[in-house]
């Protein structure tokens, strides 16, 4: 399966890299922003996203509801930290799922797992 990856500081992006490549998971764009994003979606549509929460430029929510309108075929799965609870609950209801960070490979694979069945 062929993902793309956002968060808006390198070290969470390299660990994401890094746990789905292993997982033998293609990583086709890693970005630092919503734009990014929505740009490296709309040049190759991937199976899946995994989106910080927080970014500049446009929010990882905003860019997964644009996502799940132009492109619902694509997965996303927002990542989000303590203090972000407001806006699950709107994602979930779009189709979105959820991770938390920092990120336990276990238990970040489980939940992609169940979420792309």
């Amino acid at each position: 399966m062929r993902a793309v990856i956002a968060d808006d500081s390198s070290l969470p992006r390299d660990i994401l890299r890094q746990v789905l490549t292993k997982a033998g998971y293609q990583i086709l764009a890693a970005c630092a922003n919503g734009q990014q994003v929505i740009d490296a979606v709309a040049a190759d549509p991937p199976d899946f996203v995994v989106l910080d929460v927080s970014m500049p430029v446009l929010t990882g929510d905003a860019a997964a509801r644009i996502i799940r309108e132009r492109f619902p075929k694509v997965r996303v799965i927002m990542a989000s930290s303590a203090g972000q609870d407001a806006i699950r609950k709107p994602l979930e209801a779009i189709g979105c799922a959820f991770v938390s960070k920092p990120y336990n490979k276990d238990q970040f694979l489980k939940a992609l797992v169940a979420h792309l069945r």
